[in-house]
């Protein structure tokens, strides 16, 4: 209660150091070791999937012409569709891997693939895909289309090293039907076109 006539002084109470505000964290290495962490601890655990044909589907593009202009990696980021089931899943994988800047290096490859195939992908097999999509040794970034390009043919290659089928006419049928469609009578589609070999050995192999 406030005595009337008396004057209160006013008293700057100093807060101690170490109830200070914090200071930023300045090792940016710190930083990226946290949102790590983060991304590990929030991914879900991706377990091995089933192996399927239908779950993922490649396609070719209308004007047949265009695939003369083209890399595997840039096939694979443009015409490979996902169910939403593997989008789901192939998203998380690539949380769990991708950097700060919300992209995958490609010295991860190999480890993210086993983390959703396990024993069903072999080095040999891995070595086969790099083939494929012409990877070599250098390294490079890829956004999540690309990736999840690559994450879909490693799903083909593991399917085709199974047992799940018997013949090539147990193939035919596993595939989605406009995939069917797409790559009946490949060989006739592409006569005429100067397509690279490698873009040529892709297509083959999906």
């Amino acid at each position: 209660m406030k005595i009337p006539g008396k004057r209160y002084k006013t008293i700057n109470v100093e807060t101690p150091a170490n109830e200070k505000d914090e200071k930023p964290i300045e090792n940016q290495e710190t930083v990226d070791l946290l949102h790590q962490i983060k991304d590990i601890a929030s991914a879900a655990v991706i377990g091995p999937m089933p192996l399927s044909l239908q779950a993922c589907r490649f396609e070719l593009p209308y004007d047949l012409k265009l695939l003369e202009n083209i890399t595997p990696l840039d096939y694979l980021n443009k015409y490979c569709r996902l169910s939403s089931r593997r989008q789901h899943q192939f998203k998380h994988v690539f949380n769990r891997f991708r950097n700060r800047y919300y992209l995958f290096e490609s010295s991860y490859l190999y480890s993210s693939i086993i983390a959703v195939h396990k024993e069903n992908f072999t080095r040999s097999q891995f070595n086969q895909l790099c083939q494929l999509i012409d990877l070599g040794n250098q390294e490079c970034e890829l956004k999540f289309d690309m990736y999840a390009g690559i994450l879909a043919l490693s799903e083909r290659i593991a399917y085709y090293s199974s047992k799940l089928h018997d013949d090539c006419d147990d193939l035919y049928t596993a595939k989605h039907v406009l995939e069917k469609c797409d790559f009946d009578g490949l060989d006739r589609k592409l006569d005429g076109l100067n397509i690279s070999d490698t873009m040529k050995r892709l297509l083959h192999v999906l």
